[in-house]
């Protein structure tokens, strides 16, 4: 468990707002501190009375000359510094020694990596090794100028972070769960070859495997999974010198709750890549990752359940009797993740279906895919986007209503002057009954453009529809 986790993206950390995270079932607040710029992470427990810091407010104090950002709780203003020391309770003079037991009990290191991706070292401190955080050795020691990180992004799943490690180290799934959002492979997936095991360290949970593609001079695929969240994909293509990481990283919440990150890199891209990104914004590439996570969240919340139903030892071992893995080569990746869990379970909770009562029920579909909940909420680009989205349809819709009126009216006076007998209309009635017409079309398309990437942030059948249909 002592291990580095990602935990959120610069990006969606609100200055001066602490934002609360929790990794193992334990809650901890996250927040800036602006004077060093370095983010830290503490218990997301007052030592008063067990309120949530999470619910209180930061500012900026002077003392002796310097300026340090305070985390003050919300429930009776007890303040605290970016070390977890108890700075400040009101209600006692300031003569009076503030004790120790006024602390916050933990304050974990972090580190702010590539892309803006925040680590945190679940354990002592003392003992956080920098050069254990799970990153491709070869994107990190990239120039800056070599590399281009796209679709940073996030999401928060029910379900255990075991199944969907299972589930990303898994390269054949991709062709039938994720068909609609991409080239449709089903029917040019080959039959032979597979994934080999390039270099593998179970007890220390490492695994190197290698797919290579139908024609082996297009390039190849290896697939990396570093204990105990991350499953990298590095993609050669031909005899080029660009090659894309698919990066995931799958963090434990609670026993039946994962939060997933993602990010795409592309290493020597072609001018027309780094064109496209210019020209894509952060919300809009949220939209793009969704579509493709909605692909399989519903089986995998009831191949978890299923799985949890039939467990009998606790351990985890259901796997074996339930899984029918006759897919060859194919199936070495989701045979060496079960393994490392099966060697590691007792000293990872949650790492496999844990025994009793504690079973997972199947959920609906639709309550998995739920997009607000489970990434816009927190997600700072897409927030802001779903709001100026609703104001944008609102005022379409209004707009589309006083053009359609004006064209109303229009009409009645020109039908007006018809029954009177004028020959003609005035040209300025018959452009105000023509452009109110047009106008409120082109409006009433707009609103509708607007609603639906408001849905892309919310719930969308979209997904669901295209992966399965033929």
């Amino acid at each position: 468990m002592e291990q580095w986790y990602p935990v959120a993206w610069a990006k969606d950390v609100i200055d001066l707002k602490p934002l609360s995270i929790t990794l193992w079932d334990r809650h901890c607040v996250l927040f800036r501190d602006r004077s060093t710029g370095i983010y830290v992470v503490m218990d997301d427990i007052c030592p008063h009375r067990a309120a949530p810091l999470s619910e209180g407010r930061l500012y900026e104090r002077e003392t002796d000359g310097e300026k340090e950002t305070v985390l003050e709780c919300g429930y009776h203003g007890w303040r605290f510094n970016c070390d977890g020391r108890c700075v400040d309770i009101p209600v006692v003079p300031l003569e009076k020694r503030i004790p120790a037991a006024a602390d916050v009990g933990v304050v974990y290191a972090t580190h702010l990596s590539i892309n803006g991706l925040i680590f945190m070292w679940f354990g002592d401190r003392l003992k956080a090794d920098e050069s254990k955080i799970p990153l491709p050795k070869e994107l990190v020691q990239a120039d800056e100028s070599e590399r281009l990180f796209y679709r940073d992004s996030f999401r928060y799943f029910p379900i255990s972070f075991s199944t969907l490690h299972e589930n990303v180290a898994d390269p054949t799934h991709v062709s039938w769960a994720h068909h609609g959002t991409g080239r449709d492979n089903r029917k040019t997936v080959k039959r032979s070859g597979g994934v080999d095991i390039v270099h593998e360290n179970l007890t220390e949970g490492y695994v190197h495997a290698r797919k290579y593609n139908q024609d082996s001079s297009k390039g190849w695929s290896d697939i990396f999974f570093q204990t105990p969240t991350a499953v990298h994909y590095a993609i050669k293509l031909g005899d080029t010198k660009s090659k894309i990481f698919l990066l995931s990283w799958t963090v434990p919440i609670s026993w039946d709750k994962s939060k997933v990150f993602t990010l795409f890199s592309y290493l020597n891209p072609p001018k027309i890549v780094r064109l496209v990104k210019w020209f894509s914004p952060r919300w809009y590439e949220h939209t793009i990752t969704n579509l493709v996570l909605d692909g399989d969240p519903g089986m995998l919340q009831k191949q978890y359940a299923h799985l949890q139903a039939v467990e009998r030892d606790g351990y985890g071992s259901a796997w074996k009797k339930e899984y029918t893995l006759a897919s060859g080569k194919w199936d070495t990746s989701v045979m060496k993740v079960r393994q490392f869990f099966d060697m590691h379970g007792w000293s990872m909770p949650y790492a496999t279906p844990i025994p009793s009562d504690a079973r997972s029920e199947r959920i609906l579909t639709r309550v998995v895919n739920d997009r607000y909940e489970n990434h816009t909420r927190e997600c700072q680009a897409c927030t802001a986007a779903l709001h100026n989205f609703t104001r944008g349809r609102t005022a379409a819709l209004v707009g589309a209503g006083v053009s359609g009126a004006a064209a109303l009216f229009s009409g009645i006076v020109f039908a007006a002057l018809s029954i009177g007998g004028a020959a003609f209309a005035p040209l300025p009635l018959r452009l105000a009954g023509f452009g109110g017409t047009v106008l409120c079309i082109l409006l009433l398309r707009l609103a509708k453009m607007l609603h639906y990437f408001m849905t892309l942030m919310t719930y969308t059948d979209i997904a669901y529809d295209l992966n399965h249909a033929d």
